[in-house]
């Protein structure tokens, strides 16, 4: 059988930044959206990775950032305005010292875009393109830069279930805005966006274990990075979450991502750190039985 050798990405030393917007101004509250945020960092804990933390980017402005009384960098609970700042702020910070970039968003959305807690939007090919289209700062290039998105993408008819039976299950319901807008990268971007829904459909989320996404992509990680690549992580993904049972055979959730790595994006990982032993999909599995909404 004839083998395929792919170069690859090793990641060993990243910069995480995630946002998770909870609390809305005219729409219901993500509850179980700190589920995200722990489990977001639970896994970059465990990869040693350098998480929101900004003090060694070297930004030479952080004025339009926010930041709580300790000095430490607010990312939730953002407007459109904010996380826009937030992302043409980071996008200058010097990343040599990194081999990757990664950024995780949890929220409301639309099929163009993440909703900032003020209902506007920020649309995903802004954000991605502050990162592969700016040539004034040409340290990330070359560096895989992956963007990971929980937000509804539009509305279907279908009726899901989340996680356990006996949860009460709720829905990231933000109405289709008619938009239909693909990620354009340049050839060299060397970046990879995985959304939670295709266009067009919903996002899910548990209302104790946070958004279905977020739960089976850190989970699988957390399981995997050890020993495999990431796109083939994201296909188990994929299934992960199209296995979870739907109501009376309606469509179900079904993440997607696109992708224009130049090479195989592997993890490198300590084992003395990563806790395997907590990581069981096994328990996901069984608790996953049809309930109607």
């Amino acid at each position: 059988m004839a083998s395929l050798k792919l170069n690859s990405h090793m990641i060993k030393n990243a910069f995480v930044l995630f946002i998770v917007n909870e609390k809305f101004r005219y729409h219901s509250r993500r509850t179980g959206a700190l589920a995200d945020k722990d489990n977001i960092e639970e896994f970059g804990c465990e990869m040693n990775f350098t998480i929101n933390d900004i003090s060694d980017i070297k930004l030479k402005d952080t004025s339009a950032l926010k930041f709580d009384h300790k000095g430490h960098l607010l990312t939730h609970d953002l407007t459109a305005r904010e996380m826009k700042n937030l992302f043409l702020t980071i996008s200058t910070g010097d990343f040599s010292s990194y081999d990757a970039f990664i950024c995780f968003i949890s929220s409301y959305g639309e099929a163009g875009g993440i909703s900032g807690v003020d209902g506007e939007t920020i649309p995903i090919q802004f954000i991605v393109d502050q990162f592969i289209a700016n040539d004034e700062y040409r340290t990330l290039v070359g560096k895989p830069k992956l963007f990971f998105t929980q937000n509804c993408r539009g509305i279907d008819k279908g009726t899901f279930s989340v996680f356990h039976g006996d949860n009460e299950n709720d829905i990231d319901a933000i109405a289709d805005s008619g938009y239909n807008i693909p990620i354009s990268m340049p050839l060299a971007a060397d970046a990879l966006v995985a959304y939670s829904s295709a266009t067009g459909y919903e996002s899910f989320r548990s209302k104790e274990m946070g958004s279905c996404f977020i739960n089976k992509l850190t989970q699988v990680l957390r399981r995997h990075a050890h020993q495999m690549n990431l796109t083939d992580m994201l296909t188990i993904v994929n299934d992960e979450v199209d296995r979870m049972a739907s109501v009376e055979g309606k469509e179900k959730q079904m993440p997607c991502f696109t992708s224009n790595l130049s090479k195989a994006v592997y993890f490198e990982v300590d084992l003395s750190e990563f806790n395997l032993s907590e990581v069981d999909l096994s328990e996901l599995a069984a608790s996953q039985k049809p309930t109607a909404l």
